[in-house]
């Protein structure tokens, strides 16, 4: 066991949680090894202590705890693994402080993009768009398709039209498990820990407040994400990736095409092929890149524009529209 990592993981965790008001120990690097870690003493006491907690209110407890464990997980991606109850402590002015970081999760973008993907899905009712994220996550292993579809659809019945607050999220994580097991559907490890953390973060917000109103702190969160997809940097980075992986291919024409020639002059019939040169190559690519780019700019602008009707729902028309004009004059300023 390396003591040193677990220092390494909670400076890491601690800038952003501290944009949150979060109180992460400091550590004393000059006396911290991979056999020994020194970290700052916090004054307070752990959440695990019921009745100190209900003399300081347990709403004021609740709240960012809850907020801290979903922004770790859906915005940052590196994340407390291990979020109970004697890792939270409360200081004496009553913010909060998270400690003991020895199992820390870490997702990528592109899972937390996979795990937006699945929410919109499941929310919006759209069973095949959640049946291919899950088989994604299993490697695309041979299924009943239509039978995975029709479970996936039973489970979202089962908790439609219910009050939140009678929903257990430990209830909703066994019906899951138990249509993978049915259709032998594996889940990553990344993603096993991300479950386990929110089983145990559900359980410490209900036995510290039984009603408290967990879509109050989703919906903020939810518009959060959706703004987050429309940044226009967000969306530049994607179109400069996409142009590069086209380039490289292009790049790679002569090359192929003197496979194509010599598998034709092998066969029965005869291919000309006339090679390019790499410099000719890039002229051509250099000649085309505007009008490449402003295509993909109205492709991207269309497919935003499709998408305003939902946004303007849950963050206003004028909003949405500016989110929209701003993605498409930002990605056609830079072509």
């Amino acid at each position: 066991m390396d003591l040193s990592a677990e220092a390494r993981a909670a400076e890491e965790l601690g800038d952003f949680l501290k944009t949150l008001g979060i109180t992460v120990p400091e550590f004393y690097w000059e006396y911290t090894s991979h056999r020994v870690n020194v970290q700052q003493r916090l004054s307070g006491f752990a959440a695990s202590d019921e009745r100190a907690v209900e003399q300081i209110g347990v709403s004021l407890v609740a709240k960012p705890y809850s907020q801290a464990v979903l922004r770790m997980i859906l915005f940052n991606g590196l994340f407390h693994a291990d979020p109970h109850p004697g890792n939270v402590w409360i200081q004496p002015d009553g913010s909060l402080a998270f400690i003991d970081f020895g199992a820390v999760g870490r997702l990528s973008p592109a899972r937390r993009d996979e795990i937006v993907r699945l929410i919109l899905a499941i929310a919006g009712e759209n069973n095949a768009q959640a049946v291919d994220v899950l088989l994604d996550w299993a490697g695309r292993p041979a299924v009943d398709r239509s039978a995975l579809e029709a479970d996936i659809a039973a489970l979202v019945d089962q908790f439609k039209g219910t009050l939140l607050a009678q929903i257990q999220l430990s209830a909703i994580f066994e019906a899951t498990f138990s249509i993978l097991r049915t259709h032998q559907l594996g889940l990553p490890p990344d993603l096993a820990l991300m479950l386990r953390t929110l089983l145990i973060a559900e359980g410490v917000v209900r036995r510290l407040t039984p009603d408290f109103d967990i879509a109050a702190e989703l919906s903020p969160l939810a518009r959060e994400l959706m703004l987050e997809r429309l940044d226009p940097r967000r969306a530049f980075a994607m179109g400069k990736s996409a142009i590069s992986s086209l380039a490289a291919l292009t790049s790679r024409v002569p090359e192929i095409a003197g496979h194509i020639e010599r598998y034709a002059r092998t066969g029965k019939i005869e291919v000309a092929v006339e090679k390019a040169s790499d410099e000719n190559i890039v002229a051509a690519i250099r000649q085309s890149g505007h009008r490449l780019a402003i295509s993909l700019a109205a492709s991207g602008a269309l497919i935003a524009a499709a998408i305003v009707a939902h946004l303007s729902i849950t963050v206003g028309m004028g909003l949405a529209i500016a989110a929209v004009a701003a993605f498409s004059v930002s990605i056609i300023q830079r072509s």
